[in-house]
């Protein structure tokens, strides 16, 4: 009795760990895409640069407390 449960148990835990793994692939090949994208697309990374610019413009902002 004890094996089977012991048994179960690894099972469990393996499969837990092989959807995070699957998940973190599904993830990574996203995030691959997105930078394959932007990178070709010079259109694209303007918009990226000024979105990042304006929100280190708006923390600047609230940081100097206007």
């Amino acid at each position: 009795m004890e094996g089977r449960y012991l048994y179960l148990r690894c099972l469990l835990s393996w499969q837990k760990a092989q959807g995070m793994v699957e998940y973190a692939l599904i993830v990574a090949f996203a995030v691959g895409i997105l930078i394959v994208i932007s990178v070709t697309n010079p259109q694209l990374q303007q918009s990226i640069t000024n979105v990042f610019a304006r929100a280190a413009q708006e923390v600047d902002n609230l940081a100097a407390g206007t």
